[in-house]
Formats: structure tokens, C-alpha cells, sequence
């Protein structure tokens, strides 16, 4: 059988690959889960490439919507509803982001991949015709959905073909290109939006979707793992544990629901948030009983949550996702309702945050590979984090651009540090067998950071701006400033309320940005569990 080889810019020869008829042959059907798949180069970077456009695709689509939501919200005369708009997506991701891992152990990478691909634009679809803001969330819940697949299929894909040494690099670049849609989807949306529809924001997904699709389906051939080979179509149906997942999807969004409404369109006491909530528990309960049961085939293994930098690697990409998601979608409602700026001019504000996280994830991941522990970097991004985000608490109505900024800039450094070390440090330290599992595990908890945060943050500011407007404002109706649209403030509030509900505005944002320090500040703590290991030494164990 004759061998491919690739051969580095540095001159050494790398392990020999299999071509795409030899994957195909009996001789290679099936694969350990360890065994690392060595492609040619050309198929290499067709891959990571098709992989960068993935994340790409889904990072922009999240940001876009954080800064089009003040103008989306005055379309539809919907305020109350534009955390939703990120909660819809996060929520749907976050309840079948578990499916996805049992997905990718016993399915066709390269299918289920393209699957989630093609469902997210799918979603994207529905976002650009919606004609209410009730369809655009819906679009953004189908959307969500096809984002589990996407982020946590990357890392899945990216385990098998990149070797452990060098995953801190091409992983760090993969989520780079996140983060480089995080800096360009505020521009290029806003401009959109300035100079023609913020539904066009969401017809470019299309497009941009076709390719990795078609990349993934010709160039992708893993061979099958032991799982993938060994289990019948009906051991995969029930190893999929259909029933946890029936238990697990109702669970997230019973929780979110009190979350999001109680103490603001419901009293906390009365049945609408009560009865969410007592699901909740019961629903916890039956599925924690349910696992356990299913022991090694369980949705969520017991024993990586044994593992203390498992826990503390899903403590730290719970509370950066969490902060990252307050300031994403809080920031631009205070440029836009305080400040009185563009939609354009409010992404300008937000590019030092998210150019900051670029650099800072790329910087650490290349720094990790070359020295090849990932914990300082971590800790760095966490202290960095709580610094920016508690700096954030200071601005008010006369907040000059310079510190808004400078301390944004502070922000994205830190969490770019501590975004991608979570994925090396339980990629060193967990079992290859395991590590699918770990990884969709990490991923489910970055993405229950963004609901949970989002959810906190929605009740926090509504609570605030209707206790400080009765307080201060007492002529003015709260629910007139809560439902209106943010662009459309300065119409409805009559002008000898005007400087008074802004100033009451203000200190509800504040309040929602201490909300945001808070959680940073976990991300250094959980930092410090996370294990002073090397990745070098842990691919030589492998």
C-alpha cells in the first residue's frame, strides 16, 4: 500500500497519510480513537481552512445580531425582546450541543458536519424574511441549533487530524477566525444596515455557508472509529440516549424561561415563573437519575465531571462566554440609547474589544505551542478580563471615546487569553477515548454561560429601569420606555423627562455591566484549577 507524505516547511517528514481511496478500503475502515489521521497537505489546509469559514460563519452571525438588536427591536417595537434574540440562538445550541457529541461518536464526521452547516443557514433564511420578531426568533433558535453542530464539530475534527502538540495553534486560529468575524460582523453589519436592510445581514450567510458544506462533504474522509464500526444501527439509536435528551432539552429551556421572565414580566412568586422553575428541579433530578443509569452511555459521562480541570476548564468557558455575551449585547444598547450614535458608529466602538480578543487568542495559542503549558495564559485572561469589565461600570452619559476604548481593548485582551485554553487543558489531561465527549462537554458549558448571563442580565436591567424611572421619573410610564424600541427613545419620552430617564437608563446598564464583572472575575479563579500541565509531555503519553 503506498503511503502519502507530508513534508513541513521545516524540512522534517511528517507520519505517513492515507489518500482518500486508501481511507475507503477495508484494510483502514476503522481507526482507534487515538490514532491520528494524517492528510496531505493540500487536503490539510482545504480542511482547516473549510473549518476557519465555519466558525467564521457562526461568529459573525452572533455579533451581527448583538449590534442590528437596537435596530431589529425598533422595527418590530420590541425592547423586551432583544436579549431573546442571543437567548434564542445560545438556548437552542445549548440543548442539543449533547446530541451533537453522541452524533459525531457514532456518525460520519463529514455528514453530521455538513448537516449542522446547512441548518444553520437554514435559520439564517428565516431571520432575513422574518416579519415579526417572534419569526426572527424562531430563525434565531434554528440557527442556534446548526451552531452546536458547527462549533463543537470543529473541535471534534480538529482532535483527529492535528496532533496534540500543535492543536494550541491551529485551534487558536480556528477560533480565531470567530473572533475575527466577531471584529468585522459590527462594521460590515452596520454599514448594511445604514445603507440598505438589516435583513441583508443575514442573506450573506448563505453564501458564505455553500462552501465549507461543499468542502467537507469532497475532502473529509476519516476513517471509522471502534464506535463507528462495532455498534449496530440500533446499539448507535440507543447509545444516542434519546430519552436523556427528551429530559435534557425541556430542562435548559424550563430554566431559562424563569430566568428570563421572573421579576420582570412576572413576579417571582406567581405561577408563570413557579411552575418553570419547579420543572426545573424535577426535570434535574429525573435526568441526573437517568444518567446515572446509563452510566458509560450516558449523555453526560459522570466521570469526566469528576476530573478537577475538567470542572475547572467548564467553570472558566462558562463565566468568559458569560462576560463576552453581557458586553456583546448590553454595549451597543448603551452607544446607541445613551450615546446617541449610528448603528455603524456603535460596531466602531466595539472593534477594540473584539480586535483585542483576536490578537490575544492567536498570540496564546502560538505561545502554548511553543512552551506548551496553557495555564499562565489562562490566569492572565482572567485577571485582565475582570479589570476591563470593572472599568466598564464607570461609564455614564459623558463617557469620553478614548476610555471607552482603551478599556474595551482591556476586555477583549483578557478574555482572548482564556477563550481556547479550556479545550487544551482537558485535551492534555483526559483520556483520547474520551476526549469527543470532553470537548462537547466543555462547548455545552461555554454556551450555557451565554444563556444563563444573557437571561440574568435581561431580568437585572428591566428590574432596574422600571424601579429607577418610578423612583425618579414618577410622570412617566416604565412600560412606555421598556417596550420601545432603543432608537425610538428620544420620540417617545416627552423632553422634560428626557435627561432624567436617560441618566435612569444609564445606571440600569451599569448595573447589568457589574453583572458582566462579576462573572469575569470566576474566570480567574477557575484559571487557577485548571492544572500545571504540559501539553508536550501529554501528546508523549498518548
Amino acid at each position: 500500500m503506498e503511503l502519502e507524505e507530508i513534508v513541513p516547511s521545516n524540512g522534517e517528514h511528517a507520519a505517513p497519510t492515507l489518500s482518500n481511496e486508501q481511507l475507503d478500503s477495508p484494510a483502514v475502515a476503522k481507526t482507534t480513537d487515538n490514532e491520528i489521521i494524517k492528510l496531505s497537505t493540500w487536503k490539510f489546509c482545504t480542511i482547516v481552512i473549510s473549518l476557519c469559514s465555519a466558525c467564521f460563519l457562526a461568529g459573525y452571525d452572533s455579533t451581527c445580531v448583538g449590534t442590528l438588536g437596537p435596530t431589529i427591536s425598533d422595527e418590530f417595537s420590541s425592547l423586551n425582546d432583544v436579549s431573546w434574540y442571543g437567548i434564542a440562538y445560545s438556548l437552542a445550541s445549548c440543548a442539543t450541543i449533547l446530541t451533537f457529541g453522541k452524533l459525531y461518536s457514532f456518525y460520519s464526521a463529514r455528514i453530521v458536519f455538513a448537516s449542522a452547516l446547512s441548518v444553520f443557514v437554514i435559520g439564517s433564511i428565516i431571520c432575513a424574511t422574518a416579519q415579526s420578531s417572534i419569526a426572527f426568533i424562531v430563525g434565531r433558535a434554528v440557527a442556534g441549533l446548526g451552531n452546536a453542530g458547527i462549533f463543537s464539530g470543529c473541535n471534534i475534527i480538529a482532535a483527529r487530524i492535528i496532533p496534540l502538540r500543535w492543536r494550541p495553534f491551529y485551534q487558536s486560529f480556528i477560533g480565531s477566525m470567530e473572533c475575527i468575524a466577531l471584529a468585522t460582523a459590527p462594521l460590515i453589519a452596520g454599514a448594511i444596515a445604514d445603507v440598505a436592510s438589516w435583513r441583508v445581514c443575514f442573506w450573506i450567510s448563505v453564501p458564505l455557508g455553500v462552501i465549507p458544506i461543499l468542502s467537507v462533504l469532497f475532502f473529509l474522509r476519516l476513517p471509522k472509529t471502534d464506535k463507528q464500526a462495532t455498534h449496530s444501527s440500533l446499539a448507535k439509536l440507543r447509545q444516542l440516549d434519546p430519552i436523556g435528551m427528551t429530559l435534557f432539552v425541556p430542562l435548559v429551556i424550563c430554566f431559562t424561561l424563569a430566568l428570563q421572565t421572573g421579576g420582570t414580566e412576572y413576579p417571582w412568586s406567581s405561577k408563570q415563573v413557579v411552575i418553570p422553575l419547579t420543572m426545573t428541579g424535577a426535570l434535574l433530578v429525573t435526568f441526573i437519575l437517568q444518567q446515572a443509569y446509563m452510566q458509560e452511555h450516558a449523555t453526560l459521562p459522570a466521570r469526566l465531571l469528576k476530573s478537577r480541570i475538567m470542572l475547572s476548564s467548564i467553570a472558566v468557558s462558562f463565566a468568559c462566554s458569560g462576560a463576552l455575551y453581557v458586553f456583546t449585547y448590553y454595549l451597543p444598547i448603551y452607544y446607541q440609547a445613551i450615546r446617541d450614535v449610528s448603528t455603524m458608529e456603535s460596531g466602531v466602538r466595539d472593534l477594540s474589544r473584539i480586535l483585542g480578543l483576536t490578537i490575544a487568542i492567536i498570540f496564546a495559542g502560538a505561545m502554548t505551542t511553543m512552551t506548551g503549558y496553557y495555564m499562565p495564559y489562562m490566569v492572565l485572561g482572567g485577571v485582565l478580563m475582570s479589570i476591563g469589565a470593572g472599568l466598564t461600570t464607570t461609564f455614564n452619559t459623558t463617557t469620553s471615546l478614548a476610555h471607552i476604548i482603551s478599556i474595551q481593548a482591556i476586555f477583549g485582551l483578557g478574555c482572548g487569553f482564556a477563550w481556547q485554553q479550556p479545550y487544551i487543558a482537558v485535551q492534555a489531561s483526559t483520556p483520547a477515548s474520551d476526549v469527543p465527549s470532553a470537548i462537547v462537554v466543555l462547548t455545552f458549558g461555554q454556551l450555557l454561560g451565554g444563556v444563563v448571563m444573557l437571561a440574568i442580565s435581561q431580568n437585572i436591567f428591566a428590574i432596574e429601569l422600571i424601579s429607577g424611572l418610578a423612583a425618579k421619573v414618577p410622570g412617566l410610564d416604565a412600560n412606555l420606555v421598556l417596550n420601545s424600541g432603543i432608537l425610538s427613545l428620544r420620540k417617545v419620552i416627552p423632553a422634560k423627562y428626557l435627561v432624567e430617564a436617560l441618566t435612569v437608563y444609564n445606571d440600569a446598564l451599569v448595573k447589568v455591566f457589574y453583572t458582566g464583572m462579576a462573572i469575569a472575575c470566576v474566570t480567574t479563579f477557575g484559571a487557577l484549577g485548571s492544572g500545571w500541565r504540559s501539553v508536550k509531555q501529554a501528546d508523549k503519553t498518548k
